[in-house]
């Protein structure tokens, strides 16, 4: 990894990999999968070579959306009124974090970082993107095929029933009441969805 001492360019450490950008034009996108419904932080940590530093850092949905920027001569960080019960945007230096209070299918998308920075001939500014993708929670199958939410719940359906019956084949009776103690609570939550599998 080579990091440049002076002159224009910033280098990248999260996230990672880990990388010096010479060429203002020049950024990386990193793809990252984020969990329906859960807080999660996604982060953004550089440093700038001897001469430069820091004038915004401003947080960016899709290009167009700004959702929070620190202005290092303010020594402030806003975020954008609307946005507020979505996200916050923390800065300590050389480190953008932004928390997403619970992910949803909206977020799905690109955020960036755009560091506006001075380095005594210019003002370049450096840009890091997280492609975000937001997965299902895995409790909590979504139905959006139907055909394949049918078969999950009749397959937990049918592994209920078939190691009810085979209970005695467990080596104690503890193991055989863990066992559909858990399978009873899948077929608890799927019930009502098994029911209009079979309609």
């Amino acid at each position: 990894m080579l990091i440049i001492s002076d002159g224009a360019g910033i280098t990248w450490y999260e996230p990672p990999p880990i990388e010096t950008i010479t060429n203002e034009a020049e950024f990386r996108t990193v793809d990252r999968n984020l969990t329906d419904g859960f807080m999660n932080k996604l982060t953004w940590n550089f440093s700038l070579p001897a001469g430069s530093s820091v004038l915004t850092v401003t947080i960016k949905f899709n290009s167009d959306t700004t959702i929070g920027t620190y202005v290092q001569s303010l020594g402030t960080v806003t975020i954008t009124e609307a946005l507020k019960n979505r996200f916050n945007f923390t800065w300590i230096p050389s480190k953008a974090t932004l928390t997403i209070f619970s992910v949803t299918s909206d977020d799905s998308g690109e955020f960036a970082c755009d560091v506006l920075s001075f380095d005594g001939s210019g003002t370049p500014t450096w840009k890091r993107k997280i492609q975000v993708t937001v997965l299902g929670k895995l409790g909590n199958y979504q139905l959006k095929n139907p055909f394949n939410s049918c078969s999950l719940m009749l397959f937990i359906h049918n592994f209920f029933i078939t190691f009810k019956n085979l209970k005695k084949t467990f080596s104690s009776k503890h193991e055989c009441w863990i066992l559909l103690t858990i399978l009873g609570t899948y077929k608890a939550q799927h019930l009502q969805s098994l029911q209009a599998c079979s309609h």
